[in-house]
C-alpha cells in the first residue's frame, strides 16, 4: 500500500511541477517589474501568455520545428520524471542537457542567422554547464557511494557543507541555463520579457512558443529542485535554501549588468570548471586520505 501511495504522490508531484516553474517564473517577472519600475507585472503573467499562445493559429512553415520543439519538451520532462523517482544523477543531467540540445538543433537548422548564432553559443555554453552537472554526480558518489537522489536522502552528512563550491557553480548554471543578467539570454529557452522573445526562440510562434514556454517551467521545476537537493534531509529548509537562491537570482539579474560575450565564452566556464575541481579534490582528499 505504501509503495503505490508512494507512486501516486509521484505523479502528482510530476504534475503540479511545471505549474510550480510557471508561478516561480511569474514570481521573478512581478519582483523585477517593481525593481526595474517598469510597471504591474502579475504573478500569473506566464499562465497568462501561454494561454495567448495556444488560441493563436501555427503557420504551416514552422510545422518543420515540431520534432525538435517536442524533443526539447520530452527529454526536460523525462527529467523531472527521473528526479521525482528518486533515479541516477548523471540520467537526470543526461535528459536535461539532451532537452537543451534539442532547442539548439531548432536553432541550427533554422533559416534564421540569429537563431543559428545564438544556438552556437549555446552549445559553447552547455560545454561549460557539462562539468558542472556531471561533478555533481560524481561527488555525490565519493560521499554516498551511489548515484541517486535516494543516495542523497539517505546520506547522513550535510551535502551543502561538503559541496560549497559546486553549490555556488550550479546556482550559475542555473542562472546560464535561464538566461539571466549577467550572462546571455539568447540561448535559454525563455523570453527576456513578456513581449519579444530573442535569440534562439525569436522565430517560434503560437502553440510551438507555448510548448517552450511550458518546458521552460519544467526546467525552472528541476533546476530548483536540484537546489533543494543539497539540504534534502530537512525538507523545510530545503523550500529556504531554494527561496533564497530565487531571491538572490532576482537580485543579481536586476542589479548586475550583462557582461561582454568576450567575457562570458573566455572567463565563465574557466571559473566554473575551477570551483568544481577545487570540491571535488577536497572530498576526495578528505574521503580517501
Amino acid at each position: 500500500m505504501e509503495y503505490y501511495l508512494r507512486i501516486i504522490l509521484s505523479v502528482i508531484i510530476i504534475a503540479t511541477a511545471p505549474l510550480a516553474g510557471g508561478v516561480i517564473l511569474g514570481a521573478d517577472l512581478f519582483i523585477s517589474s517593481r525593481m526595474k519600475g517598469i510597471g504591474k507585472i502579475s504573478l500569473f503573467q506566464p499562465f497568462i501568455d501561454v494561454n495567448k499562445l495556444l488560441k493563436k493559429q501555427t503557420l504551416e512553415e514552422d510545422k518543420d520545428k515540431l520534432p525538435f520543439i517536442f524533443g526539447h519538451f520530452i527529454f526536460s520532462l523525462a527529467s523531472l520524471a527521473l528526479l521525482v523517482f528518486r533515479q541516477d544523477i548523471l540520467f537526470i543531467v543526461m535528459m536535461n542537457l539532451l532537452s537543451w540540445i534539442f532547442l539548439l538543433m531548432y536553432g541550427f537548422f533554422s533559416s534564421k542567422i540569429s537563431e543559428r548564432l545564438a544556438s552556437k553559443r549555446g552549445l559553447y555554453m552547455i560545454l561549460s554547464c557539462f562539468p558542472v552537472l556531471f561533478a555533481f554526480g560524481g561527488s555525490v558518489y565519493i560521499l554516498t557511494g551511489g548515484y541517486t537522489v535516494q543516495n542523497i536522502i539517505n546520506f547522513q552528512g550535510n551535502l551543502l557543507l561538503r559541496l560549497p563550491f559546486i553549490f555556488i557553480a550550479v546556482i550559475m548554471v542555473i542562472m546560464i541555463r535561464s538566461g539571466k543578467p549577467p550572462f546571455d539570454n539568447s540561448v535559454s529557452d525563455s523570453p527576456i520579457n513578456l513581449k519579444t522573445t530573442v535569440g534562439i526562440i525569436e522565430g517560434l510562434y503560437g502553440k510551438q512558443l507555448a510548448l517552450v514556454q511550458v518546458t521552460g517551467w519544467i526546467n525552472t521545476a528541476v533546476m530548483y529542485f536540484m537546489i533543494g537537493l543539497f539540504y534534502i534531509k530537512t525538507p523545510w529548509i530545503a523550500v529556504l535554501l531554494a527561496a533564497l537562491v530565487f531571491l538572490l537570482q532576482c537580485f543579481m539579474s536586476n542589479i548586475f549588468p550583462k557582461f561582454k560575450n568576450q567575457y562570458i565564452y573566455r572567463n565563465v566556464p574557466v571559473i566554473l570548471f575551477g570551483l568544481v575541481m577545487i570540491n571535488v579534490l577536497w572530498i576526495a582528499l578528505k574521503e580517501y586520505l
